[in-house]
């Protein structure tokens, strides 16, 4: 059984809060209990412009890659 579990839209917010914020990945992930490598690579994969990190786009990426890859809709607000 796979524990893996999707950042869903409030931690993405919760990232993109601490990233405007100046804070550090450590003490972002902490606060949405997730590991520090999880936030590093959200920002990454994320991060439009090399400066610039946003919830929603990057919540709606994660959404088109999971209907691709599954072949199902995401439901909203999961």
């Amino acid at each position: 059984m796979n524990n893996y579990k999707r950042l869903n839209l409030k931690d993405r917010e919760e990232i993109s809060r601490g990233i405007w914020a100046s804070e550090s990945f450590a003490s972002i992930a902490r606060r949405i209990n997730r590991p520090t490598s999880t936030v590093t690579r959200e920002v990454w994969k994320n991060n439009f412009y090399k400066v610039q990190y946003f919830a929603i786009n990057a919540q709606a990426k994660s959404d088109k890659y999971y209907e691709l890859t599954t072949g199902q809709k995401v439901a909203l607000g999961t």
